[in-house]
């Protein structure tokens, strides 16, 4: 006699991988960093570094070394690098502080502001299509809680190094002492940069 086999199939076994919330943030910063890389390579010749730190001299006249280091949370080797390529191609200039000699100042040169409001363009635009796919609240939602994540990860970082006694790298230094808030908001305030 045929019996009929009325046992559920086996669950498929759940994936740990996907509920590591940093795999999934560090995937996706790897797809746009390529996306990144391509679009900058195409149509300045420069990488995604070059034009993080392009934007941030643009938007922050008179930069110092030491601050576009905090801006961008990249190593200062690896700034250093970046920005004596830029000023040998000429889009950066190094200029001596005003007030003391000992002070080098970043600005940039009128081909630097051209292919820096390119890219900013290029970046808005960018962001604008990809965010598109999210109705304007989930886009809110979205930005709210990256603000949070990023703020406590930054002040949990901060402690760890206080705890350990190991000085705070300077890339993370603003977690140290965050910028209060307006009124009502949760997370880091947000960049004066709204394309970075």
């Amino acid at each position: 006699m045929h019996v009929k086999n009325t046992s559920q199939p086996p669950e498929a076994p759940e994936k740990p991988a996907g509920r590591y919330i940093t795999l999934r943030l560090d995937v996706l910063s790897s797809l746009f960093k390529e996306l990144g890389e391509l679009s900058h390579q195409r149509n300045f010749g420069l990488s995604v570094r070059e034009v993080r730190l392009l934007l941030q001299i643009h938007h922050n006249l008179g930069l110092s070394m030491s601050r576009l280091v905090e801006l961008t949370y990249l190593e200062k080797t690896l700034v250093s690098r970046a920005v004596t390529r830029l000023t040998r191609i000429g889009l950066v200039e190094r200029q001596i502080g005003s007030t003391d000699a000992r002070q080098v100042n970043l600005v940039l040169t009128r081909k630097g502001e051209k292919i820096a409001r390119q890219a900013a363009a290029n970046v808005v635009s960018g962001t604008e299509e990809m965010m598109g796919l999210l109705p304007a609240r989930d886009r809110e939602v979205f930005e709210r809680v990256l603000d949070v994540l990023t703020s406590r990860a930054e002040q949990q970082l901060a402690r760890e190094h206080q705890e350990a006694g190991t000085p705070l790298p300077a890339t993370r230094r603003r977690a140290a002492a965050p910028t209060p808030l307006p009124a009502g908001r949760a997370g880091r305030p947000s960049s004066p940069n709204p394309v970075l």
